[in-house]
């Protein structure tokens, strides 16, 4: 019987095996249900219930859940852990970090700002398509989620794992038919780097791992005592990476940001898999004369511009608005950064940098930012300028097709010491 492990580990392998006879009809015998392979879909299930059609309140920097929301949402999951931190973060809950960011990166939630505060909530649309959807699609949607479109951004992560099919790899790899045991917190460290606490615990929601806690000690967090790989784990990642394998990079392309992605080749096994999560769509061209309030993100001063800006003219035209309202010269390289709907950077570069999208593609109509809400506009990356751009408002449209300053205020400093 091939087992993923074992090919994983022999350097010379190269095609990856196809499946048994007895591994496709366990895949043909399996039914997804609320609490099996895993209990993925019922611990989902409990973070949207918490969370309320109301919405929750969210930390203003990295847009997560709480303290108190976090130790009450774990009493309420499967597998809950214990943990002995006086000051417990966001990451010390693997299960509910692995469970947010497939919420963040499905577009079920998006983040609302209301003065000082910040809150998540729900996209009725989205939720009203998630709700419609059988047990089977909704475990295969939330897999492709994690292992396609996941990225720990999301779930306010600075430093970003965003190929999480490759760190289930490189850990399957490292785990023998028998399990991998820990006898302390130090031999535990090697999880934290690959494939990541919050990887492990996904692992163990979707069925591939069973994992035995342990008791933790004084100040620390969740102790596992002993992983062991599940033979639905084997099968699975074993017939992803045979799908990944035979994948070219054009339909890869063809496939970036949908559902779905691999349907019909779950299909033949998972006939109930027949509909995909409504994804909500692209926010609209929005017409009208784009007023923009512009600030030094750098300096600690009240100087700032008031910038009108038509939709149809590009972000490079942006650019060149700012550097001209503060009387610098438009001789060096730049960036527009912004979040979008679903926690994830967004960066839009300037024509001469290699990596697309660029300001000269980029309509000022299509930015997504809602009024009230910046980016950031970073010029010359040597001196490091950082502005923050605000859309205060959207005015219609008049005559004029120049970009133009409104108001003024303080006195900028000088570009070149």
């Amino acid at each position: 019987m091939p087992d993923l492990h074992d090919y994983l580990r022999d350097a010379s392998s190269s095609k990856p095996p196809s499946l048994s006879p007895a591994q496709e009809k366990f895949l043909q015998q399996l039914d997804i249900e609320e609490m099996k392979p895993g209990t993925i879909l019922r611990d989902f299930q409990v973070l949207l219930d918490f969370i309320g059609p109301g919405g929750i309140e969210v930390s203003p920097a990295q847009k997560v859940l709480s303290v108190r929301a976090l130790e009450n949402i774990n009493r309420l999951l499967s597998h809950p852990i214990e943990i002995q931190l006086r000051r417990p973060e966001f990451k010390s809950y693997p299960h509910i970090k692995g469970l947010y960011m497939l919420l963040r990166s499905s577009g079920l939630s998006y983040i609302e700002t209301q003065g000082n505060k910040h809150f998540l909530r729900f996209d009725p649309d989205v939720l009203e398509s998630w709700n419609s959807l059988n047990p089977t699609e909704r475990y295969f949607n939330l897999l492709e989620m994690w292992l396609l479109w996941g990225s720990d951004e999301t779930s306010g992560d600075r430093q970003t794992v965003s190929d999480h099919f490759r760190q289930c790899l490189m850990f399957w790899r490292m785990t023998p038919n028998r399990g991998r045991t820990f006898a302390n917190y130090i031999e535990q460290q090697s999880l934290i780097y690959s494939p990541g606490m919050h990887n492990v615990a996904l692992l163990e929601l979707f069925g591939c791992i069973e994992v035995q806690n342990g008791r933790p000690e004084p100040r620390k967090g969740w102790r596992i005592k002993k992983l062991k790989r599940l033979s639905w784990g084997n099968i699975l990642l074993l017939f992803l990476y045979r799908l990944m394998y035979e994948t070219n990079e054009e339909d890869k392309q063809k496939y970036r940001g949908r559902l779905g992605v691999w349907q019909s080749s779950f299909q033949p096994f998972f006939s109930q898999w027949q509909r995909n999560l409504a994804i909500a769509p692209q926010p609209k061209f929005r017409q009208g004369l784009h007023i923009f309030k512009v600030s030094f993100a750098s300096l600690a001063n009240n100087t700032w511009r008031r910038l009108a800006i038509p939709a149809d003219r590009d972000l490079l035209s942006l650019s060149s608005a700012i550097l001209e309202s503060v009387n610098f010269e438009d001789d060096e390289l730049h960036c527009f950064i912004w979040t979008n709907r679903l926690g994830k950077t967004v960066r839009v570069n300037h024509p001469y940098l290699q990596e697309p999208p660029f300001t000269t593609e980029f309509a000022i109509g299509d930015l997504p930012l809602k009024e009230g809400h910046s980016m950031s506009y970073l010029f010359d990356f040597e001196k490091g300028w950082e502005f923050k751009v605000e859309l205060e408002r959207i005015e219609p449209a008049d005559s004029s097709t120049e970009p133009r300053i409104l108001e003024s205020s303080g006195e900028a400093p000088a570009q070149y010491d």
